[in-house]
């Protein structure tokens, strides 16, 4: 599988991204103290007819780890809109634990953006 890294930032905070795939966008969004890539099986498949974009959180994995007080709502909000921001058309949120309460709450935010969500 193709894996394409993701130049993403948000107020100086360097974000870990992959892309793989092609078609409708899904951004993966991971709970907490995980990493992009638990998404990595699952990617794997649905690239075959989508294109996936999966991602570290701030502090998580391969992103940058800001100083304390850098990891409110609205910053991790922040993070999946400079994230979304970078896709062209609307995507489909997949979350996971904390990743589907940021999906959720980004949706609420920015629901013309948004085209399906998926909680898990």
């Amino acid at each position: 599988m193709n894996v394409t890294r993701l130049d993403v930032a948000n107020n100086g905070v360097r974000l870990a991204a992959d892309s793989r795939g092609q078609g409708p966008n899904l951004v993966c969004t991971t709970g907490w103290a995980n990493d992009r890539s638990v998404w990595d099986p699952v990617a794997n498949d649905l690239a075959a007819d989508h294109q996936v974009i999966t991602w570290d959180l701030r502090g998580h994995g391969a992103s940058d780890a800001p100083s304390p007080g850098c990891y409110e709502r609205s910053d991790a909000l922040g993070d999946l809109s400079a994230l979304v921001g970078r896709i062209d058309g609307p995507v489909v949120l997949i979350g996971h634990s904390l990743g589907g309460y940021l999906s959720l709450a980004y949706t609420l935010e920015d629901p013309d953006s948004v085209s399906a969500l998926a909680l898990i």
